[in-house]
């Protein structure tokens, strides 16, 4: 049975040998990719990461990369890969992820305070100024299923991906606290600020795709 399109999201994060991300975000991603081409495929959409930045953001596509990091350098060289190989009958989107958030994951900031919050706990914020872009579970298959349904004008495209309007921590955790209508206070440190937001006009732009904004869907 022949297929059309191809969705790659496998990938290795963290705890690896920089040979093992070359092996399974490089080469298995590079074999997959061609194989696909092979058989006929048109279309293949790669899961990317926000990690690919380097310094601070917010990030849009002409950011400076990361030079170091062997999970984020893997995502780099995996992405120069699968454009070398796009042409016009098989056609590339490489999405750039923000961190994942949703219903299904037991773990992470939006996880975190949700639960304090659900537990009447307090919230500890040891960034309150750091800035982070989410991409929330719930909302990136409306999004790839539009991206599908939309034209694919080039060979090669990569985007930014995410939900919009970047939070700081501190009104992420007030948000958080309000749609729960919980009393949960609310306890600031002082660390580094950092900014980890990522602007995704572009995608708006070339395929009229905007995620639900992180309070509607909180």
């Amino acid at each position: 049975e022949l297929y059309d399109a191809v969705i790659h999201c496998a990938a290795v994060i963290r705890g690896q040998s920089d040979e093992e991300y070359f092996l399974d975000n490089v080469s298995a991603t590079n074999n997959l990719a061609y194989a696909a081409k092979r058989n006929g495929v048109s279309k293949f959409l790669f899961m990317s990461t926000i990690s690919v930045y380097d310094g601070e953001g917010p990030f849009d596509e002409t950011s400076r990369l990361a030079s170091t990091g062997g999970y984020a350098i893997s995502k780099i060289v995996g992405e120069h890969a699968l454009q070398l190989l796009a042409n016009e009958r098989f056609r590339v989107v490489a999405l750039r992820l923000a961190g994942l958030h949703g219903a299904a994951r037991r773990s992470g900031v939006v996880w975190s305070m949700i639960s304090a919050a659900a537990e009447k706990k307090p919230l500890t914020v040891s960034e309150p100024d750091t800035v982070f872009s989410l991409t929330l579970l719930e909302d990136i298959g409306a999004g790839v299923d539009q991206l599908f349904k939309s034209n694919w004008s080039r060979p090669y495209s990569m985007y930014n991906f995410a939900n919009p309007n970047p939070h700081n921590l501190r009104d992420l955790a007030k948000l958080v606290i309000c749609q729960l209508g919980s009393d949960s206070a609310i306890e600031l440190g002082h660390g580094k600020s950092r900014n980890r937001g990522l602007v995704v006009d572009r995608l708006f732009e070339d395929h009229g795709i905007l995620l639900t904004s992180t309070k509607k869907r909180i």
